[in-house]
């Protein structure tokens, strides 16, 4: 099938057969509004759009679904949006004939652009997956699956990796490490090329969106950004201020499902703030490429770690049957049997590993001045200012 798109400076012709399989969840069985825009959104780029509920039935809001979906598939919550993508890559046909296939949920808001301006562009990148958000930070580089295209030559890998996984058995920590971190991690090994639309390195995409929409260009806004634990009233203020300034989106789509499911009310005033936020810092940190890494391993199979916590726990799981561990390093203070000082370290030549906190590894680094083979899992540049308009 040929679809046309129109984008915003011509008109672009695509000849590639896609598929979306895009899942919804809701305790309500409501399919709320910016749902229906999405699914409009994906309309203008796709060929069939088959849509998974993970609920029994659509109890308000199918006029959102119905001018879109070419199938509707409803099944119980398992193995969350894994277990509704398997499902559904079992029940359609001729799955492998598509040229593209795009794995989409119902967790964010947007996009703030046109999808065909966003397929304009990656259509560029040489590329064989994509995301519109990738998570950069240590030993962990993979594509947020909120949004992800796979094309034609990782289809059959994307089926046979998901289909050999019973993810309608795991609990969410298992999903995010085989499913989200997982399907990323198998096709970079298998060598397939990853790319992105934003990459957002290590800014927390629930507490900062301001940061990511305003500053970083990401074209959506988690959902979770409201809810208990995550709302950050500033910082959503202010990227619903940007929204709302800069795009087209009607942000009122984001204010009735917000209303609705977390009890947070916009008002006019809501989203008069001043955009400027001192001192901001927050895309100081980023984690060292994977490349960077594995050619430091290279040349030095015997290495010292410094920290003890939970960064050097996850290097020892995921490297410590490639390299020899010789030891921990960790500062004053913090001194367990076994460990050394970094300052009472006599021999500066030793081959070491920094695994501590993006914080704390910033932080040590004048003491370890003095060591001429050191790699940083967090690296980081100077300050940024959020730079607003008024």
């Amino acid at each position: 099938m040929k679809r046309r798109v129109d984008c915003a400076k011509n008109k672009m012709e695509y000849t590639m057969k896609r598929l979306c399989i895009y899942v919804t969840y809701d305790s309500d069985g409501t399919v709320d509004d910016y749902i229906g825009h999405m699914l409009k959104e994906l309309h203008s780029v796709t060929d069939r759009i088959v849509v998974v509920c993970n609920y029994e039935s659509v109890s308000k809001g199918m006029e959102n679904v119905k001018p879109y979906a070419d199938m509707i598939i409803y099944r119980p919550n398992k193995g969350y949006d894994a277990g509704a993508y398997k499902e559904a890559l079992e029940q359609i046909e001729e799955i492998e004939s598509y040229d593209e296939i795009v794995f989409s949920n119902d967790t964010f808001f947007g996009p703030f652009i046109p999808l065909a301006e966003i397929w304009d562009r990656m259509e560029k990148e040489s590329c064989d997956f994509w995301g519109l958000n990738r998570r950069h930070v240590p030993m962990y580089d993979f594509t947020a699956s909120f949004f992800v295209v796979f094309r034609k030559p990782v289809i059959s890998a994307v089926i046979r990796y998901i289909r050999g996984h019973r993810f309608e058995c795991m609990d969410r920590d298992g999903i995010l490490k085989m499913f989200e971190q997982g399907i990323s991690n198998y096709l970079k090994k298998e060598g397939y090329r990853m790319g992105t639309y934003c990459d957002i390195g290590a800014v927390d995409m629930y507490r900062d969106p301001d940061y990511l929409i305003n500053i970083m260009g990401s074209p959506v806004m988690k959902k979770r950004c409201f809810e208990r634990g995550y709302y950050e009233e500033e910082n959503c203020r202010r990227a619903l201020r940007y929204i709302e300034q800069e795009t087209k989106y009607d942000i009122s789509l984001i204010r009735k499902t917000v209303e609705r499911k977390y009890g947070i009310t916009f008002d006019k005033e809501y989203t008069d703030i001043n955009m400027a936020k001192p001192d901001d810092a927050r895309g100081m940190y980023y984690g060292a490429s994977e490349e960077e890494l594995e050619e430091f391993l290279r040349k030095n199979q015997r290495i010292y770690l410094y920290g003890n916590g939970n960064t050097a726990k996850d290097f020892e799981r995921i490297y410590g049957n490639r390299v020899k561990i010789l030891g921990h390093i960790v500062s004053e203070g913090f001194r367990e049997e076994g460990m050394g000082i970094a300052s009472q370290i006599e021999d500066k030549n030793i081959p070491v590993v920094v695994a501590l906190s993006k914080e704390n590894s910033r932080e040590v680094s004048p003491q370890m001045q003095e060591f001429t083979n050191v790699f940083y899992l967090w690296k980081w540049k100077e300050r940024n200012i959020l730079q607003f308009s008024k």
